[in-house]
């Protein structure tokens, strides 16, 4: 969803404040995961994770597009710091959950052909939800 929406924000930024389209995008990000921790339906979670996609994909391009237009020489390297900004970003947050998901570091209770997981009581589990609604 991310690859079709991100022509979204380039169209909505001939319309309104470029802040304006990065507040709405992100705004659909954190509403859908924070929607989707409440959800018991696999097809709902589906959809509010495509939502998320869709929000990404409006924010992604404004900050680029802007880098691009006041910065026209140094468009190479203000992309990198901007996509390397985007990926560093994930590469902390996946630090940050799982010290708030399993700060005690206990392993997987269920052996599967496809892997290991958690059974649905252990502590992990239930702090899955708890850390998807702290860093909304």
């Amino acid at each position: 969803m991310q690859g079709i929406a991100i022509f979204i924000g380039p169209i909505l930024m001939k319309y309104m404040n470029p802040r304006l389209v990065i507040v709405i995008g992100l705004s659909i990000c954190l509403g859908s995961i924070f929607a989707a921790t409440f959800t018991t339906n696999f097809i709902v979670f589906a959809i509010l994770f495509a939502l998320f996609g869709i929000g990404i994909g409006i924010a992604y391009l404004v900050p680029l597009l802007l880098a691009w237009e006041f910065f026209p020489q140094r468009k190479g390297l203000l992309s990198g710091i901007i996509v390397g900004a985007f990926g560093f970003g994930a590469f902390f947050f996946g630090f940050i959950s799982l010290a708030i998901v399993n700060p005690s570091n206990e392993s997987p209770t269920i052996h599967t052909e496809g892997g290991d997981i958690f059974d649905k009581d252990s502590k992990p589990a239930r702090d899955a939800l708890k850390m998807l609604r702290i860093n909304c």
